[in-house]
């Protein structure tokens, strides 16, 4: 395990904390924090009203409900890191021209996110109805509805889970592939499982937080856009080079 892991650092450090990064500015992205109550009212099984008189004993059924869709989402991101770093494995004699290709459209993706132009489709956005009363087989449910819910999040994830999955294709194997993917899926699940411990102190804040959310989405765009730009002119693979350099030392 430990082999696993040196490997994977030594081939991209940087990537890795971009991935966490990312997922974390996904998370308060404008299609998804305004709608985390929702999701977790129904993971959890019970109204939105109910959910914000959470205390003692429920906090706990709340935080294993939300741990458990946690885990049927990062499973999803998993799978597309190892299927995108096979793929990128295969590449390999391409690598160059595919990152003129990723460089490019993560460019677009980053003018996108800064609203230079829209691609509309990448906004779309599922929310869950809430159910009545608890299923005799909700922790089940809370692991599928995960499993669903990284599926259809991608489109809203868009440009950002994009930029993770060219990074996922240039990383040249499925170890580092499925390690970016992870690290991206944590970055999203950290954040999910602080609000769902600390659900009336935080639900509050949601609301003050939002008017935030606009200029967070447009710092995601302008990292997206110099991604792009350093793919397009090679300076990535300097860059990935230099903290590969500096952390050999502590592997």
């Amino acid at each position: 395990m430990f082999d696993f892991i040196q490997v994977a650092a030594a081939e991209g450090n940087v990537s890795l904390g971009v991935a966490f990064l990312a997922g974390a500015i996904t998370f308060l992205s404008p299609c998804i924090l305004p709608i985390v109550p929702s999701y977790l009212s129904y993971v959890v099984g019970v109204s939105t009203t109910e959910l914000k008189q959470t205390n003692g004993q429920r906090r706990w059924a709340v935080v294993w409900y939300a741990s458990l869709f946690v885990l049927g989402f990062i499973a999803v991101f998993m799978v597309l890191g190892l299927v995108t770093g096979t793929i990128g494995g295969w590449l390999a004699l391409y690598k160059t021209k595919l990152q003129v290709v990723g460089g490019i459209l993560l460019v677009l993706f980053g003018l996108h996110m800064l609203e230079v132009f829209k691609f509309s489709w990448l906004y779309k956005q599922v929310q869950p109805t809430t159910p009545r009363k608890i299923s005799r087989w909700q922790s089940l449910n809370a692991v599928l509805i995960g499993t669903t819910f990284g599926l259809s999040w991608t489109p809203c994830v868009g440009p950002i889970l994009a930029s993770i999955l060219f990074l996922a294709t240039f990383s040249g194997g499925s170890t580092q592939g499925v390690l970016l993917l992870l690290m991206f899926a944590l970055g999203l699940a950290v954040p999910f499982l602080l609000i769902a411990f600390f659900l009336q102190k935080l639900l509050p804040l949601l609301k003050r937080f939002s008017k935030y959310l606009v200029w967070i989405h447009r710092l995601a765009g302008v990292v997206i856009l110099l991604i792009g730009l350093a793919l397009l002119t090679g300076t990535f693979n300097y860059i990935s080079g230099y903290f590969m350099s500096i952390s050999q030392p502590l592997l």
